[in-house]
């Protein structure tokens, strides 16, 4: 099949794309190859003013859009480079080295004509030099004369010996509380001082009585548990702090009771507890329960008392007494006892004791029954105590 071709357009293989690679040229003469087998006209797939992925620029808008831009490899001048820092490994050392004549030394940052000085050899004051030549010439000529013939008896090449001076013949001159006129003298001076001082000094290790601990606190660590409870019995509890004798009490102990008649029958029944004896504010009374709630944490000795009377000549009739504690979960037994009605009209009574260990917040209350309707409950009562 002939290819086709627009008037005025040029074969897409023949095009030269200055930095395009062959292959990608030769990919888009496969595509339009490709798409003319199609039966597609490429007049209708060149299309200069639009971007889309089914249409494709003429070789002219190519090397128009290519003629504006850099090769890949390329340089710069200079003046384009108009913004930010060169990076210090761009900066050679004779981009620097080759401007060094142009550096002044006296305009240098910290500079300091004081710290400069020059060679003269023909001068003297303090603040000229000598050249190295000029020292040796000096010190040949015996520093401007004075030469010795011994030193300390000896001639020749003469070192240093042992007491050539000693600390007595060297000058001192009195300073301070030290009166001494000589090294040796103030050494010694200085030496017998220090002796009275360090006398009157504790050592490194030392101990020291209480009493010599007369101002700041003791650290918490320093008082052991026995340095307290040694003392004990010293201490008054009622001379605390914060002591109140109202909260205080020599035994938690608290009876409920009543004495109003109550009839048993064979189920049990709550039996009614509503007047209060006495009370340290330890217990808390509920009517609508008949119970006492425990406030605090503690074993308690509790006693239950009761009384009967028997209303007929029926034969002797037994009653069962529950005490019932509530931990959380519903009242359940604790403790049980038994009591008989024998005699008419007879007043029968009955106790228990035994000790319990309470948590705060449990309740406690009596339940009773009787195997005989003729039975009346006319007293009873809960005692708790220490």
């Amino acid at each position: 099949m002939a290819r086709r071709s627009q008037p005025g357009a040029r074969n897409i293989e023949s095009i030269e794309v200055p930095n395009i690679s062959p292959a990608k040229v030769a990919g888009v003469a496969k595509r339009v190859t490709d798409l003319e087998g199609s039966g597609a006209t490429p007049s209708s797939l060149i299309d200069d003013a639009a971007s889309t992925t089914t249409t494709t620029y003429s070789s002219n808008r190519i090397e128009s859009a290519l003629a504006s831009k850099a090769p890949l490899v390329h340089t710069h001048d200079a003046a384009d480079i108009d913004s930010g820092t060169l990076a210090d490994a761009r900066v050679a050392a004779s981009n620097v080295t080759q401007h060094e004549a142009a550096l002044d030394h006296d305009a240098l940052t910290n500079y300091d004509v004081a710290e400069h000085r020059t060679i003269n050899d023909a001068g003297s004051a303090t603040t000229d030099l000598w050249s190295a030549d000029k020292i040796a010439t000096e010190i040949a000529a015996g520093g401007g004369g004075g030469a010795v013939s011994s030193v300390f008896t000896r001639t020749g090449a003469v070192v240093a010996a042992a007491s050539d001076y000693d600390a007595n013949q060297v000058d001192f001159t009195p300073d301070g509380d030290i009166a001494a006129i000589d090294v040796q003298a103030a050494v010694v001076e200085v030496r017998d001082d220090t002796d009275v001082k360090l006398a009157g000094k504790a050592g490194t290790s030392h101990t020291h009585a209480a009493a010599d601990i007369t101002s700041g606190t003791l650290a918490n660590a320093r008082v052991a548990a026995s340095n307290v409870t040694q003392h004990q019995a010293a201490i008054d509890h009622d001379a605390l702090t914060n002591f109140v004798a109202a909260e205080h009490q020599l035994a938690m102990k608290g009876t409920w009771y009543d004495t109003t008649t109550q009839a048993l029958t064979a189920s049990y029944a709550v039996a009614e507890m509503d007047t209060e004896l006495h009370n340290t504010g330890q217990f808390t009374h509920d009517a609508a329960t008949e119970s006492i709630e425990i406030d605090e944490d503690r074993d308690l000795t509790v006693t239950v008392y009761v009384e009967t009377t028997k209303t007929t000549s029926n034969s002797n009739r037994q009653q069962v007494y529950d005490i019932e504690l509530d931990t959380g979960s519903g009242f359940s037994l604790v403790w049980r006892f038994r009591s008989r009605s024998r005699l008419n009209n007879y007043v029968d009574s009955a106790s228990t004791t035994f000790t319990y260990a309470f948590s705060a917040g449990d309740k406690i209350r009596l339940q009773a029954k009787s195997n005989n309707t003729a039975i009346n409950l006319t007293y009873r009562s809960i005692t708790l105590s220490d």
